[in-house]
């Protein structure tokens, strides 16, 4: 009892640095296995909260919780949450049952988290429901474990089991130390007493279980089969297989002496990871054989680990004891060499010397596994200060190709250096012969004595970087920085000059860099395109091959390497994936992607290499990844299928409106909403903000998310940001859908929140029915008070306006009266001017063209002339204000008869002739081959064509006035045509006004007086007609007149009974 709560004491104090003497001892161990693949270290000041942590669980949803100093953590892969217990102390313990109930065990309390009906967790403490009060007086749950009995909680003082209903309270003789629970069996270690466990309601010591009275134990793990691994801190690792002990001798037996274990853990494939104070944790196998260490020489934060758990994608967890927390992936699967073990630089070539020493050319030089003291580490090659890219064996001696030439090594030692300049590759024909691809030339370099010296230069007058020699069948084949590939054949030998042939884009090539790699005697090309074979007499000569790509992977991702090991193995590599492609021997391949490594994200440049005992060293950018196939990596932990996206936090400002938790029907904690369940918000909630997170933690930073509101917005862009707002939404039922895509590509199912939002009481079905009664009230109310205000408004124009309103009248009858015989008077004056004017006019013209016959004087006829066409003019005028006047005044009547249309176009066609073969114009008739009658007055559809065609031809100074006549089924449309100087689009309007012209200035081109289309458009009208006009300004005007069609001669319809209008 004094010896273990001396150990508790000492932890906090190991916190300030201070440190056992025994952990000054060297413990002397070989690893070749290197550090975790990823290393992830989440710091105090990542979750905010205290440094030390004391559990680590996950739940079925996949959410990670972790006891800390101060409480519980709540970690999703994006976001942190901070939870208390009833007391606010120390969290301890940890384990989540079937349902997903999260059991706590902390100090001086115990209890569960389980979400309220919001999603919230609420934590729950147990303690009241200890019977005995002096039960309750305990100190630090240091063990929560659940089996199909129910919950323990180990403390050293008491041990608690609840059941659900009750709890049941064991006391020890001495005090608890430890339990655990293996497949739903619970043991607990009582000091000096041994390993008990419960049966019925007793404890008692299993068989054999008082040889761990004074022994601790810290973990005990399932085995295989019924056995259970036990791990002890001072007798190292024990087998038990429900009868017997069985010590089991391992390689970490004399470290757990020297740094205390603490915990321990099963993981996948066979291994346990055991965590220790100071040592950090030992990976070890079956036969406690140590595969790996994880420690602060390989980035642990904290070799003081308190707590180990691996999570469902076969991640370590581990709970640091000032530092945090820190996670590793494809544990022991996958190592890492990199700059923390002295490997500096990209890998551009791996290679193994005779004496099993693995060498690796880098970019910033060479570099070789060798052991220092107890530790492996890559050391430098002190005299190799540039960028190496290939090594190679020839003889007794390694050649390097390097930044500044060939340099000659044996063993650490250098030989020669060749100062040939940037060398990418070399290629041995022999022990004596070896080629050298230079930045501008391939050389070739012969051995003489023990030196090496360049035997020739600019070998086939190349001038391209030389990047890859290969050699197959005697050839040479060149692998060019510009894309190129050329072909050297030496029919002469190797010191002669060769046959060069140069290929390209046009003989199949990519255009990219490409390079070779042989394999069961064909040479194969490849780039990030693809992979290609050379056919000879085949146009092109390069033709795309798949046959080293597995079915379905063809040219759906960037190649990045194509390298053959030692067993004839093809190992093609993506960025997401590796391809092995394994010779059958009756030919072709079989093909495997493991999903191992699928965890890494691969880059060039990108090495593979396999050494004789099968452990594959790849390269990957400025890392060396160490895999050995013998390890079985368990693929169930790999899932194609990624979890679901969790909906974490709905909130509306500072009001949390779902806590990121569903339980369904089945009372189980589920990561999705179930079907019948819908968050139901008010309307003052409105403006909502979805958190969201994949649970997925390995390279969580490439974990990518979109976003939709369905039906309202597309998916979102592919984005890290996981939370999304929608500002002031109306009420109503809204899918948010949510969707991930892990680090490796592959696609979530959709993740869908169903939310209803409540409209306010404004908008409720309550408020739109009260709405309805009092706008029917205030229609009723209205009318009513309209009808009375109507029957007054009526009564009172009855009453008090009746005379008023008929004086009016009378006064309005009289001013029509008189205006009617004001207007009488001046048609009368007019008409009567008018006549007056005309007489004396016509004696005027009678004696101008008497006087004219008489006389012979030139001069006077002039004269003459000039006051006869003056005279006409002004008899024109008056003749057509005399026919306004009875226009006007309803004194004109027209006739409705028949009219022979053709004819009266014949008729005005002969009459205007003279006047246009006078101006030069062209003036036609287009008339049907048979005569067309129409409904009119024979004299005003002579008088409407008349002025019509001369207006044509007088305002058409050159071109054409055609007169043409058409016929439909109940009208005849009588068309005048010129190409005039036509009318302007702002005149139009009033082109049938009354002394209307569209030039009224003095020096006008054209007299008249504005009269004539007035009286065409009122003698159109009287006969039933329509007048159209169409026109050009500068093109001409097309006239239509529109009259109703007549039968035609014969026929009954053709006699109608005579009708005279009159404008009224």
């Amino acid at each position: 009892m004094i010896r273990h709560l001396l150990l508790r004491m000492v932890v906090p104090g190991l916190l300030l640095g201070l440190r056992p003497i025994a952990l000054a001892q060297e413990v002397p161990y070989r690893l070749e296995t290197g550090a975790p693949l990823h290393l992830q270290h989440y710091a105090p000041q990542d979750y905010g909260q205290f440094p030390q942590n004391w559990a680590v669980v996950q739940d079925r949803r996949g959410v990670i919780y972790v006891g800390n100093v101060r409480g519980l953590l709540e970690f999703d892969g994006a976001h942190w949450r901070f939870h208390q217990v009833a007391n606010k102390t120390v969290v301890r313990s940890l384990d989540v049952d079937s349902t997903g109930r999260l059991y706590v065990g902390a100090q001086g309390d115990f209890g569960y988290f389980w979400p309220d009906s919001l999603g919230v967790l609420h934590y729950r403490s147990l303690v009241p429901e200890i019977a005995d009060e002096a039960d309750r007086n305990f100190w630090d749950v240091w063990a929560t474990r659940i089996t199909p009995e129910g919950v323990y909680f180990q403390t050293h003082a008491r041990l608690f089991r609840w059941d659900g209903d009750t709890i049941r309270v064991w006391r020890p003789r001495t005090y608890f130390h430890t339990a655990f629970a293996v497949r739903g069996r619970f043991f607990v270690r009582q000091d000096s007493v041994g390993l008990q466990t419960v049966v019925g309601d007793s404890l008692r010591l299993v068989p054999g279980g008082e040889r761990f009275a004074h022994l601790r134990i810290y973990a005990m793990m399932p085995y295989d089969g019924d056995r259970i691994l036990i791990a002890t801190r001072e007798a190292g690792l024990w087998l038990y297989d429900g009868r017997t002990f069985r010590h089991l001798p391992s390689e970490v037996e004399p470290l757990l002496r020297t740094y205390p274990l603490y915990h321990g853990t099963a993981m996948p494939g066979g291994f346990f990871a055991l965590a220790t104070l100071g040592g950090g944790v030992f990976i070890v196998d079956r036969e406690g054989r140590i595969v790996q260490v994880i420690d602060e020489a390989v980035g642990l934060p904290d070799s003081w680990v308190n707590y180990v758990y691996v999570d469902r994608q076969g991640s370590l967890w581990m709970a640091l004891n000032s530092r945090g927390l820190a996670r590793a992936d494809a544990v022991p699967f996958l190592t890492v060499w990199d700059k923390r073990l002295g490997l500096d630089g990209f890998a551009y070539w791996l290679q193994k010397e005779r004496n099993g020493k693995l060498l690796a050319a880098t970019s910033t030089g060479l570099f070789g596994l060798e052991r220092q003291e107890n530790w492996l580490h890559f050391g430098k090659m002190r005299d190799v200060n540039e960028q190496v890219f290939k090594i190679i064996e020839v003889g007794e001696v390694l050649m390097a190709g390097a930044g500044d030439g060939v340099w000659v090594l044996n063993g650490r030692d250098l030989i020669q250096k060749l100062d040939l300049g940037l060398t990418y590759d070399l290629l041995s024909v022999n022990d004596t012969l070896v080629f050298a691809g230079l930045s501008r030339e391939l050389v070739l370099l012969q051995r003489k004595g023990n030196l090496w010296q360049v035997a020739r230069r600019k070998i086939g007058n190349l001038t391209g970087e030389v990047l890859r020699i290969a050699l197959s069948e005697n050839t040479l084949w060149l692998s060019l920085r510009d894309g190129q590939v050329v072909r050297m054949q030496f029919p002469n030998g190797w010191l002669q000059d060769p046959e060069v042939t140069i290929y390209g884009v046009k003989d199949g090539l990519p255009g990219s860099v490409t390079q070779m790699v042989e394999t069961d005697s064909t040479l194969f090309f490849y780039a990030r395109e693809g992979i290609y074979r050379f056919v000879p007499g085949a146009r092109p000569a390069f033709q795309r091959d798949t046959t080293l790509l597995a079915p379905g992977h063809e040219g759906h991702d960037e190649l990045l390497a194509l390298v053959v090991d030692r067993f004839g193995r093809v190992w093609t590599v993506f960025p997401t994936h590796i391809d092995i492609a394994h010779p059958l021997p009756n030919g072709g391949y079989r093909f495997e992607t493991p999903l191992l490594f699928r965890y890494p994200n691969w880059g060039a440049p990108v090495q593979v290499y396999v050494d004789d005992a099968g452990i594959v060293w790849l390269g990957n950018r400025d890392r060396l990844i160490r895999y050995d196939p013998r390890l079985t990596f368990p693929e169930h932990l790999f899932s194609p299928e990624p979890p679901p996206v969790l909906i974490r936090r709905v909130a509306s400002g500072d009001h949390i409106l779902f806590g990121g938790a569903f339980v369904g029907p089945d009372g189980l904690l589920r990561a999705l909403q179930p079907e019948d369940q819908v968050l139901e918000l008010p309307y003052a909630f409105n403006d909502l903000q979805f958190e969201f997170a994949l649970p997925s933690f390995i390279r969580a930073e490439d974990n990518r998310y979109q976003y939709r509101l369905e039906g309202k917005e597309e998916w979102s862009d592919w984005t890290t940001v996981t939370q999304r707002l929608y500002p002031n939404l109306w009420e109503g039922v809204y899918r948010f859908q949510v969707r991930a895509r892990n680090a490796w590509g592959m696609t979530t199912p959709v993740t869908t929140l169903v939310v209803r939002i409540l409209p306010p009481w404004y908008r409720t079905w309550w408020a739109y029915t009260l709405y309805l009664i009092t706008l029917v009230t205030i229609v009723v109310l209205t009318w009513r008070h309209y009808v009375a205000q109507q029957r007054a408004v009526q009564m009172y124009i009855a009453t008090m306006l009746g005379d008023r309103i008929e004086a009016m009248r009378s006064r309005i009858n009289m001013l029509t009266r008189l205006l009617r015989e004001a207007n009488a008077a001046k048609e009368t004056i007019l008409s009567t001017t008018t006549h007056e004017l005309r007489t004396p006019l016509s004696a005027i013209l009678g004696f101008a063209s008497v006087i004219k016959e008489e006389t012979d004087n030139p001069l006077h006829k002039e004269f003459l002339e000039h006051i006869e066409e003056s005279g006409h003019r002004l008899l024109a005028t008056i003749n057509d204000i005399l026919d306004l006047a009875r226009l006007r005044s309803g004194s004109m009547v027209v006739r409705r008869v028949p009219v022979e249309v053709t004819e009266t176009v014949q008729k005005v066609y002969k009459l205007l002739e003279p006047l246009a073969r006078k101006k030069g114009l062209d003036f036609r008739m287009e008339l049907p081959p048979e005569p067309l009658r129409v409904f009119g007055d024979p004299s005003a559809v002579e008088r409407v064509l008349t002025n019509l065609v001369g207006n044509a031809i007088k305002f058409t100074p050159e071109g054409e006035v055609v007169i043409s006549v058409t016929a439909a089924e109940k009208h005849v449309r009588i068309a005048v045509r010129d190409t005039g100087v036509g009318i302007s689009e702002e005149f139009l309007p009033h082109i049938f006004d009354e002394f209307r012209q569209e030039s009224s200035r003095a020096d006008r081109e054209f007299e008249g007086s504005g009269l004539g289309l007035a009286i065409a458009s009122r003698l159109v009208k009287l006969m039933e007609g329509e007048i159209e006009v169409v026109t050009e300004k500068g093109k001409g005007s097309t006239f239509t007149v529109v009259l109703p069609r007549a039968p035609e001669r014969g026929t009954t319809s053709g006699r109608l009974p005579h009708r005279e209008v009159s404008e009224m």
